[in-house]
């Protein structure tokens, strides 16, 4: 799924679970989703704890930060990986 301004709490939170497995099966392409679930969640929340005012929003908010950290360091560090979350190598030793 591609999240948008139109996505719903409840989808945003689902692309979050659902992507949080990145390192695990080394995607890129879930990495991304992830690190645009987090941003998303991160605004959203931000706009919840300064409404509503709780601290346990403010904790999820700095799990969800953390998170978001690790994703960008993780996607940085593994830039050979291609949206299959293969390695790609290019040889043009044959090429004529």
């Amino acid at each position: 799924m591609t999240l948008s301004s139109t996505s719903t709490l409840v989808e945003v939170e689902a692309e979050y679970d659902d992507n949080a497995s990145y390192r695990q099966n080394d995607s890129a392409t879930q990495c991304a989703a992830f690190i645009t679930a987090c941003t998303i969640l991160l605004r959203r929340y931000a706009q919840e704890a300064s409404s509503v005012g709780g601290s346990s929003m403010v904790r999820n908010m700095d799990v969800i930060q953390g998170e978001l950290e690790g994703a960008k360091t993780w996607q940085a560090s593994n830039p050979d990986l291609n949206a299959t979350g293969m390695a790609v190598s290019l040889s043009f030793e044959n090429m004529r």
